[in-house]
């Protein structure tokens, strides 16, 4: 399950024509670092949310800044991260990066197979599902106006030390 907000900077038209006045690399490079500390905040408050018995997944929480070539938009993807799986004293392999979106969203009930063999089921048992406990969603309704500041401040920043005027 994906939380998609559109944080759409609307920073005036000088702004917009300060930074498309830079050269492509410096562009690419203001807005990748506005992007990424503007993601700052809600990572944080996500951590905050994260339920105290998932701390795994509270470690796992990062930013990933994706840019897209043809249209320019800068995004932050903030979420688990891969590369925290861990092995629990039972032997079972816990990786955030694959049940993080089935905390935030919560399962329904359902059936999972135990064991089997080939194509015949031997054991199966009815799973409860889990109730879903929100993080990433309040964190990010309780940050869009600062992250959206934040981007707004190191754009203007970043045009200015590269030699624009804001």
């Amino acid at each position: 399950m994906a939380i998609s907000g559109d944080m759409v900077l609307e920073g005036g038209a000088e702004m917009q024509r300060a930074l498309l006045r830079l050269e492509d690399r410096l562009q690419r490079k203001v807005l990748t670092t506005a992007v990424r500390k503007a993601a700052r905040p809600i990572v944080r408050s996500a951590r905050g949310k994260v339920p105290r018995d998932r701390d795994l997944l509270r470690r796992s929480l990062g930013t990933r800044i994706k840019r897209y070539r043809q249209s320019g938009n800068h995004v932050a993807i903030i979420g688990p991260r891969t590369g925290f799986a861990q092995t629990d004293e039972q032997g079972r392999r816990r990786d955030p990066a694959k049940y993080g979106h089935i905390v935030e969203g919560g399962a329904e009930p359902h059936f999972q197979v135990a064991a089997k063999i080939g194509p015949i089921v031997i054991r199966a048992f009815r799973h409860p599902g889990t109730r879903p406990q929100r993080f990433m969603e309040p964190a990010f309704d309780e940050n869009k106006t600062t992250a959206l500041n934040i981007m707004g401040d190191e754009v203007r920043k970043g045009i200015t030390k590269a030699g624009g005027f804001v």
